[in-house]
C-alpha cells in the first residue's frame, strides 16, 4: 500500500471492494499482528484480482505507451540478444 500512496492510487484502491486483514489467529492464539508495523498500512489489503486488475487497466489507458491485449494467448517466449 505504501507504494501506491507514494504513486497517489491508495484512496482509489479503497474504493475498490476489499478487506483488510489486521491479524491472524490459529487456535485461539495470535500468529500475526500487523499492528506494530511502523507504516500507515499496518494490516493486508486483500482484493479480488479480477477487480484489481480491471482497475489497473483502466488507469494505464492515461499512458499513451500502454497497450493491453486480452485473451491473448502465448505461445513462445521470444528472447532479444
Amino acid at each position: 500500500m505504501e507504494i501506491f500512496e507514494s504513486l497517489g492510487f491508495a484512496e482509489q484502491i479503497f474504493e475498490l471492494p476489499h478487506f483488510k486483514i489486521r491479524h491472524l489467529k490459529a487456535g485461539g492464539a495470535d500468529l500475526i499482528d500487523f499492528k506494530w508495523l511502523k507504516t500507515e498500512f499496518p494490516f493486508v489489503t486483500m482484493i479480488a484480482q479480477s477487480v484489481f486488475l480491471d482497475w489497473l487497466a483502466r488507469e494505464a489507458q492515461s499512458f499513451p505507451a500502454f497497450e493491453i491485449e486480452m485473451g491473448a494467448s502465448a505461445r513462445e517466449l521470444v528472447h532479444d540478444d
